[in-house]
C-alpha cells in the first residue's frame, strides 16, 4: 500500500515556525520545516536572515540591523533584493 503524502502545512504556521528560535520550536514544527526546505529552496534561502531579525526582536537591540539590512538583498531571493 502507497504511503500517503504529507500535505503542506498552511502559510501562517509556516510564518509563525520561522521566526520562532529553533531551540523553541516542537519537534514536529522543525521537521516539517526541514522538509519544507528540501522542497522549497527559496525558503529556506530567506529563513537565516528571517531568524536573525527576530532574534534582534527579541532581545529589544538593534545594534547588528544595519549590517543586517544587506543580507536581506544579498540573499539570492528576488523579492528581498
Amino acid at each position: 500500500m502507497p504511503v500517503p503524502q504529507a500535505r503542506a502545512p498552511p502559510p501562517l504556521q509556516v510564518a509563525r515556525w520561522i521566526p520562532t528560535p529553533p531551540e523553541r520550536r516542537h519537534l514536529n514544527a522543525q521537521e516539517r520545516l526541514s522538509l519544507l526546505f528540501a522542497h522549497c529552496p527559496e525558503l529556506a534561502h530567506v529563513h537565516e536572515p528571517v531568524r536573525e531579525f527576530a532574534a534582534m526582536l527579541d532581545q529589544h537591540d538593534a545594534t547588528e540591523l544595519a549590517g543586517w539590512l544587506e543580507k536581506p538583498a544579498n540573499c539570492g531571493h528576488p523579492t528581498l533584493g
